[in-house]
Formats: structure tokens, sequence, C-alpha cells
């Protein structure tokens, strides 16, 4: 199975059949360096396509690269794929298809089926789209994240974890990690929502939320059944509470996160 380049497609769609007694070779049509990498692909245009050629048309917008999507426009079924998908091996292709087919027309089994063709997917995409790690953060902070990160990690994880800290970019920002896939291997990340970060916030807040986020190192996610993740199972919520100062940060998180995130707002707004 080969994908076409988008171009030729859209070309192929606009072109008068050969006379049937002189059969005209395929014409090779090079990219002009007008035509935007948006450009739609027509289902029918990829061989193998069965089943789906009314029902789907194909995009590569230039700024997708780790994901892809599918959205209904205007009544019809739209696949939006970083362009590196353009040129994926066959099996890559072959899983794709069985995720379309998957989403587009469920079946007893077919959960389990997307799940299992997604994840060999995100690991062919992996090596072709690497994460990047985060610039070392500039401007004041009231708590240090580094330091607190090692008083956790030498007072609840023997010093076992190793994780990249910082607070989040973003106004407010969520607590989250992640595990990123560098050129020089894995790196864990954790990031701090700015509403932690102030002279009003008490320390076993601000140390309960890091905290929070290094039990997602020692503590990975489980397999449920079919393709449910348990993220915050039993052992992770044991873990979780065996924080000394835990019912202090869960009381001061509601009572108090959602204000400072509203004053960070109103003072990023003036």
């Amino acid at each position: 199975m080969s994908w076409k380049n988008p171009v030729q497609l859209l070309f192929g769609l606009f072109e008068t059949p050969p006379a049937p007694l002189r059969p005209s070779p395929t014409p090779t049509v090079s990219i002009p360096a007008q035509v935007p990498s948006r450009s739609p692909v027509p289902a029918q245009g990829l061989e193998g396509w069965s089943g789906l050629s009314d029902e789907v048309v194909f995009e590569f917008p230039p700024r997708l690269r780790k994901t892809w999507r599918l959205i209904r426009r205007r009544g019809t079924w739209v696949c939006q794929l970083p362009k590196v998908f353009v040129n994926a091996p066959l099996g890559v292709k072959q899983d794709f298809l069985a995720w379309l087919r998957a989403v587009l027309h469920p079946s007893p089994g077919s959960r389990a089926k997307k799940k299992q063709a997604q994840t060999r997917i995100f690991l062919w995409m992996a090596p072709h789209n690497p994460d990047t790690l985060p610039k070392p953060q500039t401007g004041e902070s009231h708590w240090n994240l580094d330091e607190l990160f090692q008083k956790l990690n030498r007072e609840y994880f023997g010093d076992a974890l190793v994780a990249v800290v910082r607070w989040s970019p973003q106004i407010g920002g969520l607590s989250t990690h992640r595990k990123l896939q560098t050129a020089s291997g894995s790196h864990h990340l954790l990031t701090i929502s700015r509403g932690y970060d102030g002279p009003e916030v008490p320390l076993e807040a601000v140390e309960g939320v890091l905290y929070h986020e290094m039990c997602h190192i020692a503590y990975p996610p489980k397999a449920g059944t079919g393709a449910r993740r348990h993220v915050h199972h039993k052992e992770f919520r044991a873990a979780e509470r065996r924080y000394r100062h835990f019912e202090a940060w869960r009381a001061w998180e509601a009572k108090h996160l959602h204000k400072q995130l509203r004053i960070l707002r109103k003072s990023a707004a003036k």
C-alpha cells in the first residue's frame, strides 16, 4: 500500500482519462512551493482504504506532529495526520486503517484492536518526532521546586527518582507529569501550577502537589480491562496518603487554589 503525495491525488481527480486504445503513462506531478501542505487528500486515492472511500478526507497540517485528529466537517469525516504518515511503512498504514475502522465502525472487540493499533503507531512515531526538554526557567519564584524535589525525594523515595521540575509556563496552568522521549532517552517532566507559587501558599501545600506528581513516577499507571488504564490506582492512593501533610494540602487546595488562580489571571490581564 503506497500513499500518494496529496497534490498528486488532487490533480488526479481532474485528469482526463486516457483513450482505451492509446493508454498514456501516469504523469509525474512535482510539488510547487506555493502549494500548502494542508491540501486535502480524498480517501479513494489511498489504495486499500476499502469501505471508507466515501467517508474520509485526509489533511496534513504542518503544525501537527505528535498525534492525529478525526473531526467532522460539513458532514464529512476529516482525518488530519502528521506529514510523516505520507511515507509510513506498510505495517503502520495497516495499523492506522485498523484504528480508523474501529472508530468509524465499532464492533465487538474493536475497542481493544483500536488500543493495540494506537500503541504500535505511537511507538513508530516517537523517534520521528522526539520531545525536547524545556529550557531552564527564568524569573522570580517564591518556592524553589528543585530544592523541594530533592527534599521529598530523599525523605520519601530514597533518592530513587530523577525528573526535571518546573513551574507551568502558562498563567495558572495545571500540575502534570509527563514522560518525554528525547534523542538522549526518556525523562520525567513534572510541571507545577503557578497557583502554588507565592508567599501566601503554605509549604505543605506546594510540597503536597509536588509529592503527588512524584508518585506518578514511583507508581506508574496499571492496565485495566480493555483499553482502560488506572492512573490513581489503589497502590498510588496509599502512597499519596503517606505524605505527612496530606490532609492539610488537600484542605488548602480545595479552599484557596481557585482564588490564587483568579488573582494570577487578573494580574496578567492588566
